[in-house]
């Protein structure tokens, strides 16, 4: 017998998490909060009170922490992920060591505990800087599904960090995401 599915959303308490976590609530989906804040106000401007009662909330909600997340895995049956647990670009360039252990570093434990637990898909969110800078696209609105092409980011990120564009050859992000494909087997949903 299948076990009923049960999300584990990291990040949960952000905006996209509020939402995302109304919207499993409301397809009557089992919730499981992973967040290391603790501000509930954006969960309580968008659930009811009944809703508030069904979600459950891991002991910490700490990416950083592999020991943590393979806890949290493990003592709520979780079958699916949703991974926002990030901290966007102005806390990063801050402070670049701490935006590289959230984000990267981060999501890597997130695919390693996954692939411990033997979750089968992990859904990671993005902001729209997957897409590179405004300048690089035509005036107007950027459309969701606008191609994110190598030759206009690196050309701006050449330009930024002043390096030949033969030293950037791609993001981040992408290389986190071939290894979950490779290292742990996890299919991989991106969404920006």
């Amino acid at each position: 017998m299948m076990s009923s599915p049960k999300f584990l959303v990291t990040g949960a308490l952000g905006c996209i998490g509020a939402w995302v976590v109304r919207n499993l609530l409301q397809a009557d989906y089992a919730v499981v909060i992973y967040d290391v804040g603790t501000n509930r106000q954006r969960l309580q401007l968008v659930l009811s009170d009944e809703e508030m009662s069904r979600i459950q909330y891991a002991e910490s909600g700490d990416v950083t922490s592999l020991d943590m997340l393979k806890r949290a895995f493990e003592a709520n049956g979780i079958t699916h992920v949703i991974h926002l647990a990030a901290i966007q670009v102005p806390f990063c360039r801050a402070n670049p060591p701490l935006g590289a252990q959230i984000n990267v570093t981060g999501t890597v434990n997130l695919f390693e505990a996954a692939k411990s637990a033997g979750v089968k898909q992990v859904v990671y969110a993005s902001s729209i800087a997957v897409y590179g800078p405004r300048e690089v696209y035509p005036p107007g609105l950027l459309r969701h599904d606008a191609p994110l092409t190598r030759a206009r980011i690196t050309a701006f990120t050449s330009r930024r960090m002043r390096q030949p564009p033969a030293c950037i050859t791609r993001s981040p992000a992408s290389a986190v995401l071939d290894c979950a494909r490779i290292r742990f087997m996890v299919p991989v949903v991106i969404r920006a």
